[in-house]
């Protein structure tokens, strides 16, 4: 396949540039690069089951950054669409499943939260409801659960975003979590 010539550009249209910008040089680029890589992609039985690998996020650690019980969450992995970031914001996806983990401990959530996520990922749900709830009551002084929940999110493979929820759906008790799809 032949290459594709760039584009003319007209005596007129680089002046014009030029008195745009003035005082700058051009980089003095050798190679061009025309294509991205892709990123490096693990396997699929690795991103479906986070279990199989030594390095699950869903265990209970000795310490986790604290948050405050009214505060919102808010986290996306890098790429992630200033769109699709408000409209989950906004409550505007569909939520395909739920998860409650109130009343548990940090030890058990881990598990049950583990389990969910897996069989979320194995029926292609992809928005989910989690409801941790705001940790006011905490002997610790601090949301524990809430805490730990933010924790492991951020390190899953399979979390491409999440935001505290909207007030009808639990507000800063509960998130919506926008869950990667099986390829």
């Amino acid at each position: 396949m032949p290459k594709k010539e760039p584009p003319k550009v007209s005596k007129k249209d680089s002046e014009l540039f030029r008195d745009s910008v003035p005082g700058t040089k051009p980089l003095n680029v050798t190679k061009r690069h025309t294509h991205r890589t892709p990123p490096n992609i693990r396997t699929q039985a690795a991103t479906l089951n986070p279990s199989t690998s030594n390095n699950t996020p869903f265990v209970e650690s000795d310490y986790v950054p604290p948050v405050g019980a009214d505060e919102v969450l808010e986290y996306s992995i890098s790429g992630f669409q200033p769109k699709n970031r408000k409209k989950l914001r906004q409550g505007r996806f569909s939520i395909d499943s739920k998860i409650d983990l109130h009343g548990l401990t940090v030890a058990q959530s881990g598990v049950k939260l583990e389990r969910f996520i897996n069989s979320c990922l194995a029926n292609s749900s992809r928005c989910i409801l989690l409801i941790h709830g705001r940790g006011s009551r905490s002997a610790e002084n601090y949301p524990v659960l809430k805490s730990h929940v933010n924790d492991w999110l951020r390190h899953c493979q399979n979390v491409i975003a999440f935001v505290s929820a909207l007030p009808k759906d639990g507000g800063p008790g509960a998130m919506y979590v926008l869950l990667k799809q099986a390829r």
